[in-house]
């Protein structure tokens, strides 16, 4: 799964807030709220990845910054 850019999170955030001033308390968007908050988080702490140069095992790959490992394809 591809991560989410940052102005792609930022449309998101935008666009929850049009459906919830336009919705209100509705019953059925009572969750908008909730995913609003997390990806306020998501883009309070996201990283621009900035790779290792060394290997950890020779197939993953570390961030420099937030250590956050992955795969390499």
């Amino acid at each position: 799964m591809n991560d989410f850019t940052k102005e792609e999170l930022k449309i998101l955030f935008l666009e929850l807030n049009i459906v919830i001033r336009h919705w209100g308390e509705a019953k059925e968007y009572k969750y908008y709220p909730i995913l609003k908050d997390k990806i306020q988080t998501m883009i309070d702490d996201y990283c621009e990845h900035e790779r290792s140069s060394g290997c950890l095992d020779c197939n993953t790959a570390m961030c420099l910054k937030c250590n956050k490992r992955w795969e390499d394809d």
